[in-house]
């Protein structure tokens, strides 16, 4: 989608919706202010774009412009770099999650981004995607840090076949900034 295009979306979605503000807060996000690439991820995009359906005036007229919103966020951060699938069964052990569900080998590979597992990018689209994001919602009793909440953590590099070379670190816990390198004894696939 042009930049025309672009602008012609958001002027027909601002009319659409009962409270404007948020898509005009949507369009400086993703297209006119240098939001910090840890903001975003391909499933915020998506999210972000469907979340508008709660204020759509007719849902029949505003739905396709939706739409049009999800593959326009989507293909903007597809762009630059962002993919979706990057982390390794570790990492999604470490968020709360069950672990990969879409890699069904990712339990004998834990630490290996899922991405790569399941051939759908090259290790060089991973590196860049991972660089790009720092997940939320960690839990920081995997590192040893009770009752505070959620933290953030950076994604380690990975080698040549996409494999992670360390734990991931925990950098931030409830917006206070922290770095914990060392993951908790008692955590799923810790490294010695």
């Amino acid at each position: 989608m042009d930049s025309e295009e672009l602008k012609a979306l958001f002027v027909q979605l601002r009319a659409e919706v009962t409270n404007p503000q948020e898509v005009e807060e949507l369009e400086r996000k993703y297209f006119l202010a240098a939001s910090p690439t840890n903001r975003f991820s391909m499933i915020s995009a998506v999210a972000d774009a469907w979340n508008l359906l709660r204020l759509l005036k007719d849902r029949g007229k505003g739905m396709p412009l939706v739409e049009r919103l999800d593959l326009a966020l989507r293909e903007e951060l597809h762009g630059r770099g962002y993919r979706n699938n990057i982390l390794t069964h570790q990492e999604h052990l470490l968020l709360g999650s069950s672990g990969s569900g879409k890699n069904p080998n990712a339990r004998e590979f834990p630490y290996t981004v899922g991405s790569i597992l399941s051939g759908d990018v090259t290790v060089e689209e991973a590196r860049k995607a991972r660089e790009l994001e720092s997940p939320c919602g960690a839990l920081p009793s995997y590192w040893g840090i009770e009752g505070e909440g959620l933290g953030e953590m950076m994604l380690p590099p990975i080698d040549d076949r996409g494999v992670t070379l360390h734990d991931p670190v925990l950098i931030r816990v409830e917006g206070r900034e922290v770095h914990v390198e060392k993951l908790a004894d008692n955590t799923s696939y810790r490294r010695g």
